[in-house]
């Protein structure tokens, strides 16, 4: 793994000082919980799972109505980092060289010192900027682009960012990036939210949002373009992969993602991933039963249970018999997005590596059955009394009680069934 320069800076010319972190720290951020945290977190007692995942929705909302905001601004494209025309050179020090100075990430104004509220310390994932533009000065690139294929790491990852959160409350450390069910992050992030200023950083801690951007919706559609229209083209591979698309450029809006939480945050087998490391928790592809919290590109927000997305994936496979509902002919594989990490033994990267990008489909419906699974014209006892029959088969969506098919006759399709109950 190459190692990058530190790109920490200050200015003794001016009031404030600048600050930075480097790529390295990033990739040990990436999980959202550094490896220096304490292995003694204790969960939040009596914290109610069904009150925290309605907040995390109202934070979706939140953040899909922010967003808009923002596309409004931006000629009605989805959010990202780099430059429109990023893609034209061969990354960051072509681009310094032939076109200028690359914009920071920046995180926020920060305290001098713990205690004090002067928020006089800028903090961000430096770059180049003014006095300091020179194609050596690149350690941070990853940080602008929606998806580093070598550091799993980039713009999709700071959705609390001061080019986003503006739109917010405009802070990194605002209740509404992260949450309450997101434990190890909590844990990190709440003596911030509590604090004066914008940004904190002590310890060697960050807490990135519990909230990812879909990178796969932020680049240019034919970067994760299917096999069948032609395959993979690496971002920087021609002028336009680094555009940003509208929002209107999605074939399916309300099963394309925007936003979701990035681990799995109710019903999670354990704090800890031990297949990822000490202090990492299981992200939203680690099991089967994980269910994100996700917001789409038409506005709505519902769970999407990881074995639906993997059925449906398998469906069309199966159906194409060469493209899935995500891409697996890119620098990571057919491992896909820490896929290794598996719980049990799920690989799928949706969200992340969606074949089309914001064209494609991470799912494909929202409810694809017919509840009235007997054809007798009524939702009644006698489906319910079917689907409890098959409740916990891993059926993928062969059984006609798995009305969502997710992979499993379970609770949520109880819920569906319920919700169409005849009178």
């Amino acid at each position: 793994m190459r190692e990058f320069n530190r790109s920490f800076r200050s200015s003794s010319s001016q009031a404030t000082s600048l600050r930075g972190f480097t790529l390295p720290e990033a990739v040990v951020l990436a999980g959202l919980v550094p490896s220096l945290l304490s292995v003694g977190v204790v969960m939040k007692s009596g914290l109610d799972e069904s009150a925290g995942i309605t907040v995390s929705h109202s934070n979706l909302l939140v953040l899909s109505a922010a967003h808009a905001t923002r596309a409004a601004e931006h000629d009605g494209r989805v959010f990202s980092a780099s430059p429109d025309d990023y893609g034209a050179y061969s990354g960051c020090a072509d681009y310094i060289m032939n076109r200028g100075c690359l914009d920071p990430i920046m995180l926020g104004w920060g305290e001098s010192s713990p205690g004090e509220c002067d928020c006089t310390i800028r903090w961000g994932y430096w770059i180049a900027h003014a006095g300091y533009c020179n194609p050596g000065n690149c350690a941070n690139a990853a940080a602008i682009v929606p998806f580093d294929f070598e550091w799993s790491f980039g713009a999709f990852r700071l959705p609390n960012c001061e080019r986003f959160n503006q739109y917010v409350n405009g802070r990194f450390y605002d209740e509404t990036f992260y949450a309450p069910l997101d434990t190890l992050t909590r844990s990190i992030a709440d003596p911030f939210i509590e604090g004066c200023c914008p940004f904190g950083y002590s310890d060697g801690s960050i807490a990135f949002s519990s909230y990812a951007f879909s990178p796969s919706a932020m680049w240019d559609p034919e970067v994760l373009r299917a096999n069948a229209s032609g395959g993979f083209r690496a971002p920087g591979s021609y002028d336009e992969s680094h555009r940003a698309p509208v929002v209107t450029a999605a074939d399916h809006p309300e099963l394309k993602s925007l936003l979701f939480e990035h681990n799995w945050n109710h019903g999670k087998p354990g704090v800890f991933n031990p297949a990822a490391g000490e202090n990492v928790p299981y992200q939203f592809n680690h099991g089967r039963d994980a269910s994100p919290l996700t917001c789409f590109l038409d506005g709505s927000v519902r769970m999407v249970r990881t074995g639906k997305a993997e059925s449906d994936d398998d469906r069309v496979r199966d159906q194409t018999g060469i493209d899935g509902l995500w891409h697996r002919e890119t620098p990571l594989g057919s491992e896909g997005y820490h896929g290794l990490r598996s719980h049990d033994g799920v690989l799928v990267s949706h969200n992340i590596l969606t074949t089309d990008g914001i064209e494609g489909r991470d799912v494909l419906d929202t409810i694809l059955r017919d509840p009235d699974a007997d054809g007798d014209g009524r939702v009644d006892g006698a489906d319910l009394l079917g689907l409890l029959g098959d409740w916990g088969v891993d059926a993928r969506w062969d059984s006609p009680h798995d009305i969502d098919a997710d992979g499993a006759v379970s609770g949520s399709d109880l819920n569906v069934l319920l919700g169409f109950w005849s009178d």
